[in-house]
């Protein structure tokens, strides 16, 4: 389906279909422009979207987590105040795991679980290996944990 706008001014007549633009003026003159099209939105559009649908604070907080590092269940759920299960359904529903990564939050023992992301856990597993994140015996160390902190869960993404 092709959506098309007419404009008629005294000057000129302009009509745009999607990615052209053509503009006729009163001296014939034509002139013929075709717009970039952009495959991915800017990121400042995702935030918008995001923040317009209301988002849970708990998936803004996962753009504050650093490379290499991972996040619990627990903690994301101490600093949202609620509990680590909800936490778990959130992350569940999170539209943008692309800038919203979800992959890094793990069990508070280190265990990797709850991941209905491309791969399941071994895509879980590689995103985090990918990221810097070492597992032993299916768990990561303490030293890979962030915490959150209360100036950073005030703040906005």
């Amino acid at each position: 389906m092709c959506k098309c706008s007419l404009v008629v001014n005294s000057l000129s007549l302009a009509i745009t279909i999607p990615l052209l633009h053509i503009l006729v003026s009163k001296s014939n003159a034509i002139t013929i422009s075709i717009w970039q099209k952009k495959l991915k939105p800017p990121l400042s559009f995702y935030k918008r979207s995001i923040m317009q649908k209301g988002m849970h604070k708990a998936i803004l907080l996962l753009r504050k987590i650093p490379k290499g590092k991972v996040v619990s269940y627990g903690e994301l759920a101490r600093v949202c105040k609620i509990s680590p299960r909800a936490i778990g359904r959130i992350m569940a529903a999170n539209p943008d795991s692309i800038h919203y990564p979800c992959y890094k939050v793990v069990s508070s023992l280190g265990t990797l679980c709850g991941y209905s992301g491309k791969g399941g856990l071994a895509g879980k597993r590689t995103l985090l290996e990918r990221d810097g994140v070492k597992l032993v015996n299916g768990r990561i160390d303490k030293k890979y944990f962030y915490i959150i902190s209360s100036r950073a869960s005030r703040s906005k993404t």
